[in-house]
């Protein structure tokens, strides 16, 4: 309906000019270093796992072609898609999310290889104490940390609010 001008909105202003300007002032290239950081910060430990592996794929790649093959497609998706990332003004830490399976992938394979060596036993009690720790770490993050914060005791309160509303009014009152 709205043709040319519907076109230029969509494509000019908003995908060529996002990636190109945030603004009056930002260039592309300002933050190029943004989107690795977020990656190697916010994946951790599994980005550090990532980091190793694609620098081995470079060093070193597999020696059956088809391992090479596969090896490379995930280097390239990665790491190109990492630096288009890095060339655009406009920075967020989710844009980096669908780039996470070719990471994970590279680090999986990394992982095992370095674990090829381990007896199954050592192997299930790393497992089992990373998993214990990572619990524990959750419960303490969401359970006492996060419980005692400003925003929860806020919502807690508004839902007290909103129960003793109901009892006064009954449930068919139109409350938003």
């Amino acid at each position: 309906v709205l043709g040319q001008d519907l076109t230029d909105r969509m494509l000019v202003r908003e995908l060529y000019g996002r990636a190109i300007s945030k603004g009056p002032g930002s260039r592309m290239f300002v933050g190029f270093y943004l989107p690795w950081s977020y990656f190697l910060a916010r994946f951790a430990p599994w980005s550090l796992l990532a980091a190793v592996g694609f620098w081995r794929i470079w060093k070193s790649p597999a020696a059956d072609p088809q391992t090479r093959r596969f090896e490379r497609f995930l280097f390239c998706w990665f790491v190109v898609s990492m630096l288009i990332l890095s060339a655009a003004a406009h920075q967020r830490a989710d844009l980096v999310f669908p780039l996470i399976p070719a990471a994970a992938l590279v680090a999986g394979r990394e992982l095992a290889r370095w674990l090829n060596a381990w007896k199954p036993r050592r192997v299930f009690a790393l497992g089992m104490t990373v998993a214990v720790l990572a619990c524990g770490a959750t419960l303490y993050t969401y359970g006492i940390t996060r419980a005692r914060s400003e925003e929860v005791r806020q919502t807690l309160s508004m839902e007290k609010l909103a129960q003793s509303i109901r009892a006064q009014v009954g449930d068919g009152f139109p409350l938003v």
